[in-house]
């Protein structure tokens, strides 16, 4: 018995120490453990690629969250001060007026929006950016800015390339290669002729420098945005109209944004939670004081202009076209006349009303050894902007106090963290980036082709580039 007992004790104990044992070594790992985890917690701190990433990402999260002049190349206006002539190149130069002050005293913006089609139909992507409008010397320029950090190249910038356009005054004609060529200040748009206050008289950008080929007046209205909110700007005019179907009524609804572009307005209203979330937060959404917008209220055209584009082609042939003016005007062709103006490489074929030879048809038809080309007809006229216009959003403009506070206020609350492809953090390949819907792809590479054309026909031209032509102003 005294046996047993002696081997159950002995047994109890080496089970007590191998479980001692255990313990131990289990204790050690995880004291190890704990320890290492501890050291490389510690080393990560430490290491300084980490925080210097850290220190990027936040520079980069408080750049497309915010806007900071300070880091982007703004655009300065330098109006030509004295009347003076200078030598004209392309269009840059010639004589120059003294410009007063006037609405472009200061650089202006505008809102607008790139679209691309995704893989999923009638479905797009957008790339918001901001056109700024200055005054070189005695030229308005258009200049694409990335305020929005998307590393956007616009489709005019894709596009750059000379045209072929004619203005036609008179009987006169003069040639502009140079408008969708993009200079180191942005697109040339149109020679400032003069402006007082609120009003500014443009003339058409030529080769020849010749300043006063199509001059146009714009009046503006200039609207005090200081107090008021910045969702009052996203508004829209909307029209109504019913139609009767095979099987019932039907209504469509067209909306013509007031202020800003359409399909700028079309990427705010893409996510309607966040829209939302500025139309109901009113109170902290206002515009400075300061805020200025301008908004076009008249047109004049104190002369007749035809503007011709040799650079594109009309489909079918000229009988296709008159049959085309005919359908229009629901007139036969026995009340049309066309009157043809013949300059040295083209034919004008305006279509006019055999009673009183007035204007049916403002695209006027171009004849090139049988080649038909488009172009816009304008009469001198003196008429009113209103909501209803399709383009007045396009020549709305805001000062710059006011451009601040759209971008501080459409980049926090709706770019938020952008850590995708298309921003600063990204080395943006174009080529890397492949799309699988036949459209989307048809469209980019449609974008590809024609952008190394252009630039291949830049190469071989041995054209001094616009970009390096400086325009020579009293500083």
């Amino acid at each position: 018995m005294k046996k047993n007992t002696k081997a159950w004790l002995f047994l109890i104990c080496i089970i007590g120490l191998i479980l001692i044992v255990a313990l131990f070594i289990y204790g050690s790992k995880t004291t190890k453990q704990n320890q290492d985890e501890q050291s490389e917690s510690i080393s990560l701190d430490d290491d300084p690629d980490v925080n210097a990433y850290k220190v990027l990402d936040a520079e980069f999260q408080s750049k497309v969250t915010s806007f900071d002049e300070s880091k982007y190349k703004m655009p300065i206006t330098n109006l030509a001060s004295k009347v003076e002539m200078g030598s004209c190149t392309n269009g840059f130069g010639g004589a120059m007026p003294n410009i007063f002050q006037g609405v472009y005293s200061e650089p202006l913006y505008n809102f607008d929006a790139e679209i691309l089609p995704t893989d999923h139909e009638g479905v797009y992507g957008y790339a918001p950016y901001v056109n700024a409008y200055y005054v070189v010397g005695d030229i308005l320029f258009r200049q694409p800015q990335d305020f929005f950090d998307r590393k956007i190249i616009t489709f005019d910038q894709l596009n750059r390339n000379f045209t072929d356009t004619r203005i036609i005054v008179g009987n006169r004609s003069y040639k502009s290669s140079f408008q969708r060529m993009e200079s180191k200040y942005g697109f040339p748009t149109a020679y400032v002729q003069q402006q007082s206050g609120n009003i500014a008289t443009l003339s058409a950008f030529n080769d020849g420098c010749v300043k006063g080929v199509g001059v146009k007046e714009i009046t503006f209205a200039k609207v005090d945005l200081s107090g008021k909110t910045v969702n009052s700007i996203f508004s829209s005019y909307f029209q109504t109209s019913s139609y009767h179907g095979a099987n019932g009524l039907y209504s469509v609804t067209n909306s013509t944004p007031d202020f800003v572009g359409a399909q700028f307005l079309d990427w705010m209203r893409s996510n309607n939670k966040i829209w939302l979330s500025i139309i109901n937060d009113p109170e902290n959404t206002v515009f400075p004081k300061g805020s200025v917008m301008y908004l076009p209220k008249a047109f004049k055209a104190k002369e007749e202009i035809l503007t011709v584009n040799l650079s594109s082609s009309l489909d079918g042939t000229l009988t296709d076209w008159k049959r085309q003016v005919e359908e229009q005007t629901s007139l036969s062709g026995n009340a049309i006349r066309y009157v043809e103006e013949k300059f040295p490489d083209f034919t004008l074929i305006k279509a006019v009303k055999l009673q009183d030879l007035s204007p049916l048809n403002m695209v006027v038809a171009v004849d090139t050894k049988g080649q038909l080309h488009p172009a816009v007809w304008e009469l001198p006229v003196t008429r009113m902007i209103d909501g209803t216009e399709q383009q007045r959003a396009n020549l709305v403009m805001f000062n710059l106090a006011a451009t601040k506070q759209i971008l501080t206020l459409t980049k926090s609350r709706y770019q938020g963290k952008q850590l995708d492809a298309s921003t600063e953090n990204e080395n943006l390949n174009l080529k890397s980036i492949t799309m699988t819907s036949p459209k989307a792809k048809e469209r980019q590479d449609d974008l590809r082709k024609e952008l190394t054309e252009n630039y291949s026909k830049l190469e071989s031209s041995g054209f001094k580039p616009t970009g390096e032509i400086d325009i020579p102003i009293q500083k």
